[in-house]
């Protein structure tokens, strides 16, 4: 009886982490792409663009990423930011994220008010970026979690977080 009990035990926490993991990327597969919106968004309004920062967890055993959208770009150029950017949203997304700019760092996206975009490894901890980077290739975001895969793509004219698979 015992040794069913343990069988049964075993089965039931294995098809839940199997069945977790679709559902992390499919949660994380809708999140994204509507915080993205609302950059674009706050993007147009704010008068001097958006950033969102995407942070791994540091922790192997935290599993996910944070996404933080801050109204302006950390410019020292004396735009309407001037480095001082305020955070709108936090929210912590489940997977593993890795991106084709930074692998599994952090990385920064900056949003026009026109809507487009350059990126590069960058967190509020830097301060102002003397010079806003070019965007030249298309950002290529991953998220994974067990099999499940969800890829999306980022190009430099425009700000809409396009999924690929």
């Amino acid at each position: 009886m015992l040794i069913v009990l343990a069988l049964m035990l075993a089965l039931l926490a294995g098809s839940y982490a199997l069945s977790s993991a679709p559902a992390s990327v499919a949660s994380a597969t809708l999140a994204l792409p509507r915080l993205f919106d609302e950059a674009r968004l706050l993007a147009t309004t704010s008068g001097d663009g958006a950033t969102i920062v995407l942070t791994p967890s540091a922790a192997p055993a935290a599993r996910g990423f944070d996404v933080a959208l801050y109204r302006y770009r950390p410019r020292s150029n004396g735009a309407p930011g001037a480095g001082g950017i305020a955070l709108e949203k936090s929210e912590h997304l489940a997977g593993a994220l890795s991106t084709s700019a930074t692998g599994g760092a952090p990385v920064a996206i900056f949003l026009s008010t026109s809507g487009t975009v350059s990126y590069s490894a960058w967190t509020p901890a830097s301060g102002p970026v003397p010079q806003e980077p070019a965007c030249t290739v298309p950002l290529s975001l991953t998220i994974a979690a067990g099999s499940a895969l969800a890829r999306f793509q980022l190009t430099c004219d425009d700000a809409r977080l396009t999924r690929t698979s």
